[in-house]
């Protein structure tokens, strides 16, 4: 009887990585090359035998020269094919968890807030895994175990473990929108 191995592949955000990296020309040692992520790590996230830390897939995204809606499929490649959970919805402050990428662990999470204002983080994150927060629009403060860090649109902040974490957005004329990416 002949055994045969199947290496089980994560069907749509492995292929994502691949898809940009080939479309753009780039070969493995090339991407590894700008991004600083190993030739392994970047083979295992394309196969779907690791999925890598939330800081690792940011530097891909940059090695690309992707915006991590577009890296992880929110934009332009594919359209996300569920509608968002809405966790939390007022006037000012709207917090939603995106469609999980299929076979996949990482979880995204979207703030928006409308207005000036202050708000807690800290419930909507796993406290024990590490946290990506990367600010799609806006000018951000976060408070991290009440240290001051600042944050404008394409940038990005990534922790080993959260804590308490709080987010104010500094814009009166226009609305934030961060990305808490966790795996």
């Amino acid at each position: 009887m002949e055994t045969r191995r199947h290496i089980k592949m994560k069907p749509d955000f492995p292929c994502r990585l691949r898809e940009i990296r080939k479309s753009q020309g780039k070969s493995i040692v090339g991407l590894a090359r700008v991004s600083g992520v190993s030739q392994d790590k970047i083979i295992h996230i394309e196969i779907g035998k690791g999925e890598g830390k939330p800081s690792t897939h940011l530097k891909l995204a940059k090695g690309l020269g992707v915006s991590l809606d577009e890296y992880f499929g929110f934009t332009a490649l594919e359209p996300v094919s569920k509608e968002p959970e809405t966790i939390l919805a007022d006037s000012t402050v709207m917090v939603d968890q995106l469609a999980p990428l299929p076979g996949s662990e990482i979880t995204i999470k979207r703030v928006i807030l409308t207005k000036p204002r202050e708000f807690n983080l800290t419930r909507y994150l796993h406290p024990k895994k590490p946290v990506l927060f990367y600010l799609v629009q806006g000018e951000a403060k976060l408070w991290i175990h009440q240290k001051e860090n600042l944050l404008k649109a394409g940038e990005n902040l990534s922790l080993s473990l959260p804590g308490k974490v709080r987010l104010q957005n500094l814009l009166s004329n226009q609305q934030l929108t961060l990305l808490v990416v966790q795996p």
